[in-house]
């Protein structure tokens, strides 16, 4: 009989232990999901206070900011796996903002995905932006566009980080200003022109470096008046010295951030209406790097 006592004892008290560690792991796994909801809110006002603070700012000729860390980057505030409804420009240099707003699938807003930040997930999905002319986005013959982004499909999934054409394709007809990646096994293209009339289509092509298909990366795509280049963090990969295509800045067309089948973060996109100086392109991959934590050269 007593030695029953003692093993109902030993087994009460086995529970009451049982019971403690149960206690402590709850209030660790607490502890530490407050402390990463703190470290994430820390990173995002810091990134807040940088992208305020940034040299993009003051170089001039801006005409579209798509970024995803101000909370004036979106109508409401968002948590984890929230439907985007609307991502919002927030360009200061001008008050004809381009907002664009989801046209297939789902985006959703991630939290803590791209150096703590948080991004947009495209999954075969798209934002449009309907009636933007050429010259409000680009000048004629000239054009700067910088673009954070992770691709997760690899290279098996093909579209356009940001596209806007108009005419005919099968008829060799088409207008546009596109980004294509990846393409062909990684090959990325910078179209900047026509195929019709006494216009050219611009075509510059080259293939991403290892990485591009799992790490989050920064393009660089620059148009002068006759050469374009294109850089991937912050290393020129091609020119192209008969880059002389030209686009009419009074056309209006239907602008798509993210097509095709592209499975991917899209953390910042910057557009100025020129073609930045070299010192200038430095400074935004500078603010960009530091900001997302992406080495560049």
């Amino acid at each position: 009989m007593q030695s029953n006592l003692v093993n109902m004892n030993r087994k009460a008290f086995s529970l009451v232990e049982l019971s403690i560690v149960i206690l402590i792991i709850g209030i660790l796994v607490a502890g530490v999901t407050q402390v990463t909801s703190m470290w994430r809110k820390t990173k995002l006002n810091a990134a807040r206070s940088m992208t305020t603070s940034s040299y993009v700012n003051s170089i001039s000729g801006v005409s579209l900011w798509l970024e995803t860390t101000r909370q004036e980057s979106f109508p409401e505030d968002y948590s984890n796996n929230s439907t985007v409804t609307k991502w919002k420009d927030t360009n200061p240099q001008s008050s004809n903002r381009i907002d664009v707003t989801p046209s297939a699938n789902p985006v959703l807003y991630k939290t803590g995905v791209i150096n703590g930040l948080p991004a947009l997930l495209f999954n075969s999905s798209s934002m449009t932006a309907s009636n933007v002319a050429f010259g409000q986005i680009v000048s004629a013959d000239q054009g700067s566009i910088f673009l954070v982004w992770q691709n997760l499909g690899g290279t098996s999934v093909t579209g356009s980080p940001i596209i806007m054409d108009i005419g005919s394709r099968v008829e060799g007809t088409v207008t546009r200003l596109n980004i294509h990646t990846p393409w062909n096994n990684g090959v990325t293209y910078f179209d900047f022109g026509s195929t019709c009339c006494s216009d050219s289509l611009s075509r510059t092509t080259v293939t991403a470096p290892s990485g591009h298909s799992s790490a989050p990366v920064i393009w660089s795509f620059i148009k002068t008046q006759s050469s374009a280049k294109i850089f991937f963090n912050g290393a020129l990969q091609t020119t192209n010295n008969s880059a002389t295509g030209r686009l009419d800045p009074n056309t209006a067309v239907t602008m798509y951030i993210m097509s095709g089948t592209l499975n991917a973060y899209m953390a910042e996109m910057i557009i100025f209406n020129k073609a930045v100086s070299d010192k200038e392109r430095k400074l935004v991959e500078k603010y960009l790097s530091q900001k997302w934590g992406i080495k560049v050269s």
